[in-house]
């Protein structure tokens, strides 16, 4: 399975790290935050429309204008979707610069049972499956050892993901490369509008965020 990497040209030390762990990885880092000059921006009207699939009664987003470092990190994600696209592989695996993996990462990942027609597949280890479950806001289904269906669909942060062909298509669409939250909520807002996706968990989750556990400093907030 190929691995795209969410990366930032000046953080090496994280490059090397992933570089270490997982053969043939594509960066994904054309993206440039310093002196990126883009169109998109957080747009209110926009931002109105689909905040509201987004909002839950544990969290409501706030409007707030984006960083580029928020934008480009968006933009990289779509990228690799699309790559995946423009390819022959039937789904890719896409995981943050920020990524701890274990040394069994590769096994206990191709060790998964994909589900047939599966859009999402969350890696992280963010969040505990019956979480939110238990304030009511999806339903966790056991469907294999390890594997959880959410319902309705939600993300585990955007640190590790697997996505096939048919969510990256869907996403792609319904986003129309307009950018106006963090790249989670949107696909949240993805996920909503478009109930009928087959998302997933693992459990236990298979990776870390550095900079939550205190590997790295933020780069994005």
């Amino acid at each position: 399975m190929k691995t795209y990497v969410v990366h930032y040209k000046k953080l090496k030390e994280r490059r090397s790290y992933l570089e270490s762990m997982i053969n043939e990885l594509v960066f994904i880092d054309e993206f440039e935050r310093d002196n990126y000059n883009s169109d998109i921006k957080y747009q209110s009207g926009l931002w109105r429309k689909r905040v509201k699939y987004s909002t839950t009664p544990a969290y409501v987003p706030t409007f707030k204008e984006l960083k580029h470092s928020e934008i480009c990190n968006a933009l990289s994600h779509m990228k690799a979707m699309q790559n995946l696209l423009d390819s022959d592989e039937k789904y890719t695996l896409i995981i943050e610069d920020d990524s701890v993996i274990t040394d069994t990462f590769k096994t206990d990942v191709s060790n998964i049972k994909l589900p047939e027609g599966f859009d999402f597949i969350f890696l992280g280890k963010a969040y505990n499956p019956q979480m939110l479950e238990r304030i009511h806001l999806v339903k966790s289904t056991m469907v294999s050892d390890g594997l959880y269906k959410k319902s309705p669909g939600t993300t585990r942060t955007v640190d590790s993901y697997i996505v096939s062909r048919k969510g990256a298509k869907k996403c792609l669409n319904e986003l129309e490369n307009k950018i106006s939250m963090p790249f989670d909520h949107e696909l949240n807002f993805v996920f909503k509008k478009n109930p009928d996706m087959d998302i997933y968990w693992t459990q236990p989750g298979l990776v870390e965020q550095g900079t939550k556990n205190g590997k790295y400093k933020s780069s994005i907030r």
